[in-house]
């Protein structure tokens, strides 16, 4: 009975590791969905709503005129809210008819809040929101609302954002000091949004829905939305102030070029299905987010020759990208230079990276068989060990033919440069910025393209001893028996 109780014992113990690895490694792919979840909610809001309805009865409650049907809807009008509420009107979880009109609206954290309701029961009409230092009007599964002429002034970040809210009508908007932000659940939710005769920042907004062979090289819009196009040229445009400077979706062959970013949410954005890009000679800096971010299997792209500076986010961001081409770029002061998440077989050289927060190339994740070569990186991540971090695999540090790796400030002019992170990367032929390589005569054994991520191995390990352990314990149990 003892050796049973030690058996049992000791299959619980390793039960609960493996099911600890298990539980590291699913709270490791879910990072990248967490950070971009909190990005976007960071707003989240626990204090004072003026006005707030969470069902159809606070409606009665609160006296509205109207009955609530599509003919007499309940009106939430002609109100003046200008004490610093978090949220002035917040309405979720209705099924009735109601419009908010002629409303004015300053200085709240959030202007107007609408939150799953009904579809085609939310109308909202000229009113005036202004200094909302988060959103002005926020919509989130709100199928076939209208917001229609309204203006929202010194937005700080956003003006109007749409979001799972197929079917709605947004027309003649007038936006400054923030933009215009749509989300939807896949590219038919972005077709179904009709929107026109909006403005931004005294420009119109440029909203392109399953056009070809689009050419835009003067300066005429505020801010660019692409959706479902193929083929299309943008140049010289000056997008400023907005939430996105430019966002291309599902749509490739999207060049972009000289255009100036800055001071935005994000300065392009380049997502889903939108491969063969070519992102060149813009300049995005000071932006809220990233200057440059592609997303979700925008692979074949190229990016090259760009000025990307003071973003406070990162300066390049590729998450889910592949055989994408980042180089000749100037990347300085943002918080990372150059960040990749679940990115694999791309390459990284000859980008000059300087002086951000934390470290000048970033990756993470799953982003495996990317080369990093001749990048000029001076320094970045101050305060850290490293200028570049690296927790994936077969990444390589260097340009195999030549032998030759990357420029480091911080280089102490002997040996290997170290990269940061659990896989102990490290480039092998580094040299000083603006310095002739050394000769290096590196030759790799290990890792190959099939290591397995430090997770496998460890469970691997654990499952290997586990065998041995109940081989050896059977073996004395057997023994004992005999005695």
């Amino acid at each position: 009975m003892r050796i049973k109780g030690i058996i049992i014992i000791f299959i619980i113990c390793i039960g609960s590791s493996i099911t600890s690895i298990m539980k590291n490694e699913n709270l490791k792919d879910n990072d990248s969905k967490i950070s971009l979840i909190q990005n976007q909610n960071d707003f989240i809001l626990n204090s004072e709503i003026f006005i707030e309805i969470n069902d159809d009865q606070d409606f009665i409650d609160l006296a509205f005129d109207g009955s609530g049907t599509e003919e007499n809807p309940y009106l939430i009008k002609d109100l003046i809210i200008t004490s610093n509420y978090d949220i002035a009107i917040s309405i979720a979880n209705t099924t009735k008819y109601f419009k908010i009109q002629n409303c004015t609206i300053t200085t709240a954290n959030l202007g107007i809040r609408i939150v799953d309701i009904s579809p085609s029961t939310a109308i909202i009409y000229n009113n005036k929101l202004s200094d909302n230092s988060e959103y002005s009007i926020w919509l989130t599964n709100a199928l076939g609302s209208e917001i229609i002429n309204n203006t929202c002034t010194l937005c700080n970040r956003y003006g109007i954002w749409i979001e799972h809210c197929d079917d709605s009508i947004i027309n003649g908007n007038n936006v400054t000091n923030g933009g215009y932000r749509f989300s939807g659940h896949g590219v038919w939710a972005f077709i179904s949004y009709v929107v026109e005769d909006n403005f931004v920042n005294g420009k119109p907004l440029g909203y392109f829905k399953q056009q070809d062979n689009i050419t835009i090289d003067d300066d005429t819009y505020g801010q660019l939305h692409f959706i479902a196009c193929n083929n299309l040229t943008v140049r010289n445009q000056i997008l400023e102030d907005t939430t996105m400077g430019i966002v291309v979706y599902h749509s490739p062959l999207a060049q972009l070029y000289n255009n100036t970013c800055n001071n935005n949410g994000w300065g392009i954005n380049i997502a889903t299905e939108s491969p063969y890009s070519i992102i060149e000679n813009n300049t995005c800096s000071n932006n809220y987010y990233f200057g440059i971010g592609m997303n979700y299997v925008s692979s074949n792209t190229t990016i090259r020759n760009n000025t990307i500076e003071g973003n406070l986010d990162r300066g390049i961001g590729l998450t889910r990208i592949s055989h994408t081409d980042v180089y000749n770029n100037t990347i300085k002061n943002n918080l990372v230079g150059i960040k990749l998440s679940i990115s694999s077989y791309n390459s990284i050289f000859s980008n000059n990276i300087e002086s951000n927060t934390e470290y000048g190339i970033y990756l993470r994740t799953d982003s495996n068989l990317n080369e990093i070569y001749h990048n000029i990186l001076i320094n970045n991540n101050l305060l850290g060990q490293s200028q570049a971090y690296d927790e994936c695999f077969s990444n390589k540090w260097y340009e195999e033919t030549l032998n030759q790796g990357n420029y480091w400030s911080d280089w102490t002019g002997t040996g290997i440069y170290e990269i940061d992170g659990i896989t102990n990367a490290f480039d092998p032929c580094p040299t000083f910025p603006y310095s002739d390589f050394p000769e290096c005569s590196y030759s790799p054994t290990t890792p190959t393209a099939s290591s397995p991520p430090p997770t496998l191995k460890l469970l691997g390990f654990t499952i290997g001893m586990f065998s041995i352990s109940i081989i050896i314990l059977f073996i004395s149990f057997v023994k004992m028996k005999r005695k």
